[in-house]
């Protein structure tokens, strides 16, 4: 499985845990906003070092994005002072597993070394 992959799902189990349904399904929608713009500047070419550049980008904006909004979850607990766990949560939790789980053995090669 490709690193932004990965980094995908890690970034929607972070939110989850701290019950970020909304912002997990987020993590999705922003990275096909990114894909549009890249397809409407149309000035890349697609060589294996602007791939890799992107997939750089895309997982610091992704990481940026999940630390912004853990940030700002935890300043709203602080102030309603409880941290619930409830059954959405763990729900989301094993959709989010099943559907990695699935991706992983998709592909027959490595995305890394292409082997």
């Amino acid at each position: 499985m490709a690193r932004v992959e990965v980094n995908r799902f890690s970034c929607k189990l972070r939110l989850i845990r701290y019950g970020l349904l909304q912002e997990a399904e987020d993590i999705d929608n922003l990275d096909l906003y990114k894909a549009k713009d890249k397809t409407a500047s149309g000035a890349r070419d697609d060589s294996e070092t602007s791939e890799e550049e992107d997939g750089d980008h895309v997982v610091a904006q992704r990481i940026t994005y999940v630390k912004k909004m853990i940030k700002q979850a935890r300043v709203r607990r602080k102030a309603e002072n409880f941290m619930e766990k409830t059954e959405t949560i763990g729900e989301a939790r094993r959709a989010v597993i099943k559907e990695f789980l699935l991706e992983i053995t998709k592909g027959r090669k490595c995305h890394s070394c292409q082997g």
